[in-house]
């Protein structure tokens, strides 16, 4: 055990990527990376990161903006419910802790947003507690290492590698070595294709001694995924377009889209052309839609793909908004300004 550290520790101090929030020890910056890089790749999180810090240098500037604001900042990167929970953890903790997080891992597990995999990052890397990080990375290189087959994930194979993690980190500053091995598993351990003939650990590793590398870790049979079609209306009056503020407990929740209709399977054309005449925030007989509709656009999440067509609509009288509390009238220089998913993004970017 205490060689494999020592080996890991090595090649970290070696081979380590250089991140704004690596040589820090404030729990706000790494809090802060921590909630950005949940699904998200280093190097897309990484502007990210460097975005919210200028804006809010501190947790109590982020606990005074608006969630608008940030939800706007945010925008591209997905999970919403992610910026949802930073702002409450930002409030809680500028009002109740006076700004400083708490520094125990279970005291963080309390705060909205934050599971055992961030608690465990801040609590080791800030303040130095010695619990163990088990993400992906950790799961890889552990199972392949010591031959662990266990289907990770679960709340068995968590406490098992957990002991593992800890065992190993005996002699090292908890928050490094969580670092070290997390680390080793984005960089050189990786899912396919690593390169086992030049690794530190090749005299150790079951997985290569065995040929097993691509058996493990073991890991759960995927469901397959949902798939949605939504079809979008832009609606267009006098230079101005109407925008729907999600409020359901749905996807893209706080943000703000086109008015919808959603489906399990894919409409035709005729279908979608008589729910537009359904619509009750328009006049039928004073709309023009264009046709053909906008080309398909795919997006993926993480249990639903997503199949999504714009139709735009040009109305020539003013649509009636006052049964609709989440329609708004906007004009069509200020829609930049919403926070809108990466999907209607990808729409507007393609009509400019």
């Amino acid at each position: 055990m205490k060689t494999v550290g020592q080996r890991l520790m090595e090649w970290f101090k070696q081979n380590k990527r250089e991140l704004p929030w690596r040589n820090s020890t404030d729990p706000y910056f790494i809090w802060l990376s921590e909630i950005i890089l949940q699904q998200t790749r280093v190097q897309q999180g990484l502007p990210y990161f460097r975005r919210f810090i200028d804006e809010y240098p501190t947790v109590k500037q982020l606990a005074n903006a608006s969630q608008d604001k940030v939800f706007k900042l945010w925008q591209g990167l997905g999970y919403y419910r992610r910026a949802e929970n930073m702002i409450k953890t930002a409030r809680i903790v500028a009002t109740e802790f006076n700004g400083v997080f708490p520094k125990t891992s279970g005291e963080l597990k309390r705060l909205p947003g934050i599971g055992d995999y961030t608690a465990a990052a801040i609590a080791s890397i800030a303040y130095g507690e010695k619990v163990a990080v088990v993400d992906g990375n950790v799961y890889r290189v552990l199972a392949r290492l010591f031959g662990i087959k266990s289907v990770i994930q679960t709340t068995q194979s968590k406490k098992e590698f957990s002991s593992v993690m800890l065992s190993l980190m005996e002699d090292f500053y908890p928050g490094t070595f969580n670092e070290a091995v997390m680390e080793f598993g984005a960089l050189h351990c990786v899912p396919q294709n690593p390169n086992c003939n030049g690794c530190i650990l090749n005299d150790r590793c079951f997985a290569y001694m065995h040929k097993q590398v691509q058996e493990l870790p073991v890991v759960k049979t995927k469901k397959k995924k949902k798939k949605l079609f939504i079809y979008y209306f832009v609606v267009e009056w006098n230079n101005h377009l109407m925008l729907n503020h999600r409020k359901k407990n749905e996807i893209w929740k706080e943000l703000y889209d086109f008015p919808s209709a959603e489906y399990d399977s894919e409409q035709t054309d005729e279908v979608i052309l008589k729910t537009i005449k359904e619509l009750n925030f328009i006049t039928p007989q004073t709309v023009t839609i264009t046709t053909p509709f906008s080309r398909v656009y795919k997006h993926q999440l993480t249990h639903i793909d997503v199949f999504a067509q714009f139709i735009r609509i040009s109305s020539n009288k003013k649509p009636i908004l006052k049964r609709h509390q989440n329609l708004y009238l906007v004009p069509r220089n200020k829609v930049t300004e919403y926070a809108v998913s990466r999907l209607v993004d990808r729409y507007l970017d393609d009509v400019e």
